[in-house]
């Protein structure tokens, strides 16, 4: 794998289009990897189940914001989005976590989907409340956007592509 040693938004470029992305930790399943854009970013969450790929999602959503293993996960809150279609889940679930990361101060490091159907997610989101002595904030994401947005079946499991902007 070659990596450009320069860093934009904190992340090493890597340009090889064969690297391996990140795996999901005790799976063969990647997790998530981050995607170059001109002028945002974005990047690519998976996941052998529907579950696995909005948790995955969330966490690389996190990962923009600050380095997830900063986070511990001594609180649980609820967390509830609906859409009208998968797609729409999926830009409405990642929006209210970046709600409650920017309005409340929020970081979540783990997930557990409870309750997932083509129009509704419930999970119970595990964090703590931002702390400027421990957490080294990366990026400053404002919104998450339907550009180039992907959600698809593949046969590895499930693929997310989503940028946001910063």
């Amino acid at each position: 794998m070659k990596c450009s040693q320069r860093l934009r938004f904190g992340f090493r470029l890597c340009n090889d289009p064969a690297r391996e992305p990140g795996k999901a930790e005790g799976t063969n399943v990647d997790s998530f990897r981050v995607l170059e854009h001109t002028a945002d970013i974005g990047f690519e969450a998976f996941g052998a189940s529907r579950e696995e790929l909005f948790r995955n999602a969330a966490r690389a959503l996190i990962s923009l914001v600050v380095d997830l293993d900063t986070v511990r996960p001594s609180r649980e809150l609820a967390v509830k989005a609906e859409g009208s279609a998968w797609p729409d889940l999926l830009v409405n679930w990642l929006s209210e976590i970046l709600y409650l990361q920017d309005a409340e101060g929020w970081l979540f490091r783990d997930f557990t989907v409870q309750e997932l159907g083509e129009k509704v997610i419930t999970a119970a989101a595990r964090g703590e409340k931002f702390d400027p002595a421990r957490h080294r904030a990366k990026l400053l994401v404002k919104a998450v956007t339907y550009h180039q947005l992907a959600l698809e079946k593949t046969p590895q499991g499930w693929r997310a592509q989503v940028y946001v902007d910063v």
